[in-house]
């Protein structure tokens, strides 16, 4: 069971090309499962190190494999990585040295914030307690933008673990509708590409864009960030396009609408630039058929028809666009094509579209829900009874929506 547990965990997840694979400690995903896991396979790891904290009055702390020992001097903190070394070992796993290093007390307390934490827990609270009473935000606007300029002043900024600070900020900002950031975006994304990860760029953008000078601005940002040098990482580049992709035509203008059609276009026949991976051609997909003209969903048609592909993920979006046709013929094309992909994924999709007049009423109830999903959680803090939530139109389910138009 176990190894059938890892074997899908392994399986399910998106990875590059080229990436080595070692089948060594968890694996990486974004729904909380490793830190669970992680729990259970460095059990024994966890009990060795407490066992070493007590003889050596240190104290040992670990969330899913991030690991931090505070002990009373630096001989007993070598003593200490020795025997994490050796632990990790027999579980046939390496401590990454780039990322182990021994400091002191007051190096510590700058480089992990403490204070800065506490005060941003506080301002946060205070934001959170004024959404709830409904009370006005000024004041407090004005405390996070004070305190975000002191900590810069103070080149705080320079430090090694800013970027999680920087986080909070984003997630204050996002709760007040603080537009403290929104001319830094792009900056931040350089110098701290982790800034982009999961929807936390996203979130900022669909709280400020009433504003529709700013949104515009920073949207304009990240399609040029695209065409820079500093577009580096497959995974920075991918979290740029699902940003992209969390607004409509109407929310942008014609420059904008078209550059994004225009991007799209040059990532996905790879005309003028080289994308960082497969998975960025596989958004441009989307994004043709979110900012694009019916033309383009024919083109995507035609070029899965005429094209070999290696990527499964990408041959799936390109189907999942494709169907979305309004040519008959080129739409059989499809289907008939993608029966022959070996891929269980894909499978599942053309099943979907072949069978839905099959559906009972409990299957066509799950499909109505994610179809009328169209609200992204900005905060919510179930033991405060405080929900704040944002329309929005995923561009999946709108293509759901689509088929089920279609097919059904």
């Amino acid at each position: 069971m176990l190894n059938l547990l890892f074997y899908f965990l392994e399986n399910s997840r998106f990875r590059h090309c080229y990436e080595v694979n070692t089948f060594n400690g968890l694996p990486q995903e974004d729904i909380d499962c490793s830190r669970i896991l992680a729990y259970y396979f460095l059990g024994s790891h966890d009990d060795i190190m407490a066992k070493f904290s007590k003889d050596y009055g240190c104290e040992y702390y670990r969330f899913v494999d991030d690991m931090t020992i505070a002990v009373n001097d630096k001989v007993i903190g070598k003593k200490a990585l020795k025997c994490l070394t050796d632990s990790l070992r027999r579980l046939n796993l390496v401590s990454s040295i780039e990322k182990t290093s021994i400091i002191g007390c007051d190096e510590a307390e700058k480089e992990l914030f403490f204070k800065e934490n506490s005060f941003i827990s506080e301002l946060e609270k205070e934001v959170i307690n004024k959404i709830k009473n409904k009370e006005n935000l000024d004041n407090t606007l004005t405390k996070i933008k004070n305190y975000y300029s002191i900590l810069t002043s103070e080149k705080k900024d320079k430090y090694k673990n800013w970027h999680k600070i920087l986080k909070r900020f984003y997630t204050v900002c996002t709760y007040s509708k603080c537009d403290l950031l929104i001319n830094e975006v792009k900056n931040h994304i350089i110098d701290y590409p982790l800034i982009i990860s999961g929807d936390k760029i996203g979130k900022y953008l669909l709280q400020i864009k009433d504003d529709k000078d700013k949104l515009l601005s920073v949207i304009r940002d990240l399609i040029d960030y695209i065409y820079t040098d500093e577009n580096l990482y497959p995974g920075v580049e991918s979290n740029i396009f699902e940003t992209l992709l969390l607004f409509e035509k109407g929310d942008l203008n014609d420059e904008l609408v078209n550059k994004i059609k225009e991007l799209a276009l040059n990532i996905f026949y790879k005309n003028e630039i080289k994308p960082q991976s497969d998975y960025s051609r596989s958004l441009s997909c989307l994004l043709l058929y979110r900012y694009g003209e019916v033309n383009n969903i024919t083109d995507i048609a035609n070029h899965y028809i005429e094209s070999e592909e290696s990527d499964y993920l990408l041959k799936k979006y390109l189907i999942f666009v494709s169907l979305t046709t309004s040519n008959k013929s080129l739409k059989e094309k499809i289907i008939n094509k993608a029966k022959k992909e070996q891929n269980i994924s894909i499978s599942r999709l053309i099943n979907f579209v072949e069978n839905i007049n099959n559906f009972n009423k409990s299957e066509l109830k799950v499909i109505e829900r994610y179809i009328n999903k169209n609200e992204l959680y900005i905060l919510f803090k179930k033991e405060e009874d405080l929900k704040l939530k944002i329309k929005y139109n995923p561009v999946r389910a709108e293509i759901i929506k689509v088929l089920v138009e279609i097919y059904k």
